[in-house]
């Protein structure tokens, strides 16, 4: 229970730090000073940061889930398939949307550069990939 509590608060770390990589906070835990200017690459690098934490967090779910799978598996794979489903939506999102303002830094009114909009396809094809992959994989739940 614990892992999977980790997990979402590895999830929403990473999500705040995709929406606003040029906070205060990320700054303090970067030590940068706050008179130096981040340029796009620096707060592009940060952001798949970001993405990388939310991954981490949805891969310690998965393993918190995976405790739960021996005491009930029917209740794992259902849940395997509601977290799947989830994942698939959000991918669908980032891939058919890319320029969506869910997706973009935190007060940011700028024209999306195409680099970022490559990256917001890349990582809902990922997020689709990996979804179906845990979809498919927590049918072995059922039979054992």
């Amino acid at each position: 229970m614990f892992l999977m509590l980790f997990g979402v608060i590895q999830i929403v770390f990473g999500w705040y730090v995709f929406r606003n990589p040029d906070s205060d906070w990320i700054r303090m835990l970067a030590r940068i000073p706050e008179d130096v200017e981040q340029d796009d690459v620096d707060l592009f690098k940060a952001q798949i940061g970001g993405i990388i934490a939310i991954f981490l967090g949805v891969m310690m779910i998965l393993s918190g889930l995976s405790y739960y799978s021996y005491q009930s598996p029917l209740q794992a794979f259902i849940a395997s398939l509601v977290l799947g489903g989830a994942g698939i939506a959000s991918g669908l999102y980032a891939l058919l949307r890319p320029e969506s303002r869910w997706f973009k830094r935190h007060r940011e009114d700028r024209e999306d550069i195409e680099p970022r909009i490559w990256l917001m396809k890349l990582a809902g094809i990922t997020m689709i990939g990996i979804s179906v992959l845990t979809m498919v994989l927590s049918a072995q739940h059922l039979f054992v």
